[in-house]
């Protein structure tokens, strides 16, 4: 198991950084190690997108591989834009609104280490609603992202 040192530099070269700021750092910290959820309010461009992206890196270096982050944001073009540049940086990383429900069984075997969605299209596929509240490991908390200017 590495240290949180050790995973945030792996963040930060994985996504071409020069390293996280503290309130990335705290955030990740309280998910990870102390498995709290966390409420995040920050200003457009503070950089809250990097917080949950880091997230399956974070959680694979420092327990084990297999993780999943879910992301629920009601914004189709985030969600297109996000996956694409986590598939770019060689993330895995899907939006609901691109696969068939018999793709979901991909998700729920860990194929993705990212999975983006709208509130209704977690709602809409049932295996989705059973992950969100079953016992599958990958399921360990809430990284709640909001923004104000």
């Amino acid at each position: 198991m590495a240290n949180v040192a050790a995973a945030f530099a792996l963040v930060s070269q994985k996504f071409c950084i020069q390293e996280l700021n503290a309130l990335q750092k705290e955030a990740i910290i309280q998910f990870v190690e102390k498995q709290r959820g966390v409420f995040i309010y920050l200003p457009s461009g503070f950089g809250k997108s990097l917080i949950y992206q880091a997230l399956p890196l974070v959680f694979d270096a420092m327990h084990r591989e297999g993780h999943i982050v879910v992301v629920v944001s009601p914004l189709i073009n985030l969600r297109k834009d996000q996956v694409q540049k986590l598939k770019n940086l060689g993330i895995s990383a899907v939006t609901l609104s691109d696969i068939e429900e018999e793709d979901v069984k991909a998700v729920e075997k860990g194929v993705f280490s990212v999975v983006y969605g709208s509130p209704e299209g977690f709602l809409k596929i049932v295996r989705c609603r059973k992950m969100s509240t079953s016992d599958i490991p990958h399921v360990q908390g809430e990284v709640v992202c909001n923004c104000s200017r």
